[in-house]
């Protein structure tokens, strides 16, 4: 970013990275069950969920960003797509769809393909910082 982005007051924070990088990844994750709720019409098995998701995420986006400011809108959104947009829109789609009640496995997929993406960006964060500040690998 520094080559693009001159002066320093101007660069993300490190965590900010992290938290986009989070809502990048979470937002692909629902792009594919969006795909199959617009492609199957789900829109009035979703109503009140889209209405109790958008009071969601406005309440979460003033408390949060209101303390926490840039760092509390973003985790707020998140945290709406993580905990009410994505399971419950999973368990329509499940349940409605597919005929199937226990869509656990799936939602264990999602937290383990999160994990994996983690520990490659940890790694890859590890690197760049070495490569970085020409650092070895003991004087992290």
């Amino acid at each position: 970013m520094k080559i693009w982005v001159e002066k320093k007051e101007y660069m993300l924070a490190d965590s900010m990275v992290v938290l986009c990088s989070l809502y990048v990844f979470i937002s692909c994750i629902c792009l594919i069950r969006s795909i199959y709720t617009q492609a199957l019409g789900m829109w009035w098995t979703l109503k009140y969920l889209s209405i109790f998701d958008i009071v969601a995420n406005v309440l979460l986006n003033y408390i949060l960003g209101k303390n926490f400011g840039a760092y509390g809108i973003l985790a707020a959104t998140i945290i709406d797509i993580a905990l009410v947009s994505l399971p419950w829109t999973t368990y329509y789609l499940f349940r409605d769809y597919f005929g199937i009640k226990n869509y656990k496995g799936y939602m264990l997929d999602y937290l383990k393909y999160l994990l994996i993406a983690s520990g490659i960006g940890a790694v890859t964060y590890f690197v760049y910082r070495c490569i970085y500040y020409q650092c070895t690998l003991f004087l992290y």
